[in-house]
């Protein structure tokens, strides 16, 4: 009787792949969605990053036009007084001015400034603070939207 030893080797050969493909498969698997996990968080963050400046850029113009406008109307006031005020009323003058002009903006209740995408940025003036006659300190906080949510 002749036997042949190779018999069932081709079904052995291939348990032997599936079962190395089985183990090695989840460990990949699990790699390429860390990967893509990772670089969606990254590319979240420089949204966020980017929402942000563009939350104080936008800010800033609103704060240079207001600043412009506040003290035009100062100084319109100031020609039109008949005796020179001191330089505090000057200065309160032009807080009040500068206060009502961005009030126009409502950003002290905060302004929603939408982006395309489903982003946007919420910006809200804090404070005016009177430090001197010639430094008037606003305080304000940026707070980025992503997808609608803080």
């Amino acid at each position: 009787m002749n036997y042949n030893n190779e018999r069932g080797f081709a079904l052995i050969l291939v348990l032997i792949i599936i079962a190395v493909i089985s183990i090695t498969l989840p460990v990949i698997m699990t790699n390429l969605t860390n990967s893509a996990m990772q670089y969606q968080r990254s590319e979240e963050q420089l949204q966020l990053d980017k929402l942000e400046d563009m939350g104080v850029n936008f800010t800033n113009e609103v704060l240079k036009k207001v600043e412009d406008l506040a003290l035009e109307q100062t100084k319109d006031w100031l020609s039109s007084v008949a005796t020179t005020p001191s330089k505090d009323n000057v200065s309160q003058y032009y807080t009040n001015e500068l206060s009502q002009a961005l009030n126009g903006y409502n950003l002290f209740n905060g302004t929603q400034v939408n982006v395309e995408g489903g982003y946007a940025f919420e910006t809200n003036i804090e404070d005016i603070v009177v430090e001197d006659v010639t430094t008037i300190i606003v305080e304000f906080s940026i707070q980025h939207l992503f997808k609608g949510k803080k």
